[in-house]
């Protein structure tokens, strides 16, 4: 393991520049490292985690949504992922529903299952409005005073694709400081 260590980190210093590698529980991090080679678990970005037996595309972690292609990178158990990130995220400020719903897409259905498990698993109560568009979601959000929601959807994009919206303070797309603490919690699986 430690052979295999040592080459993983040759090549990772040489792609990323500086990187630090570290294994727990047969989880492999690859994390942001200080110039003295050094960093500290709870500030340092991580770049990339390969869990032994499971493969996440983590480039679906977009600028302000989750989206891939279904199934490859878009699925049931990546959606029970996000839900249980969602959930702990919500949690921890002192949040406890949502409110869910869908597009037409053939696997969203799937992904709205997942995604409930997901937040169930994780205490928080939900209303799920079913097959509706963004707005109606919006809208429903606006009209049950729920500023928290999650749109399953892919907007614009090819029919292979699918996503979530995350919505939060104001009504609003939550900002990338929010949705680092999601993606963090999806990496980590720390739920």
């Amino acid at each position: 393991m430690n052979d295999l260590l040592g080459k993983l980190e040759e090549t990772i210093w040489s792609i990323r520049g500086l990187a630090l590698l570290s294994i727990n529980e047969n989880i492999l991090y690859i994390h942001h490292a200080n110039i003295d080679n050094s960093y500290d678990e709870k500030k340092t970005k991580i770049y990339y985690i390969i869990k032994i037996g499971e493969t996440m595309n983590y480039n679906i972690l977009r600028e302000n949504d989750i989206r891939g292609t279904y199934p490859q990178d878009i699925n049931k158990e990546i959606a029970i992922r996000v839900g249980k990130a969602y959930g702990t995220y919500l949690k921890s400020h002192d949040e406890d529903s949502c409110i869910i719903g869908h597009d037409n897409r053939l696997s969203s259905e799937e992904l709205n299952s997942g995604l409930i498990e997901g937040l169930l698993s994780t205490g928080i109560n939900i209303t799920d409005i079913g097959l509706v568009t963004t707005p109606m979601l919006n809208y429903a959000c606006i009209t049950r005073k729920e500023q928290n929601g999650i749109m399953i959807t892919a907007s614009h994009n090819q029919k292979e694709d699918n996503g979530f919206k995350i919505f939060g303070k104001d009504y609003l797309h939550l900002r990338r400081e929010h949705l680092e603490e999601i993606y963090n919690l999806i990496k980590t699986e720390e739920f």
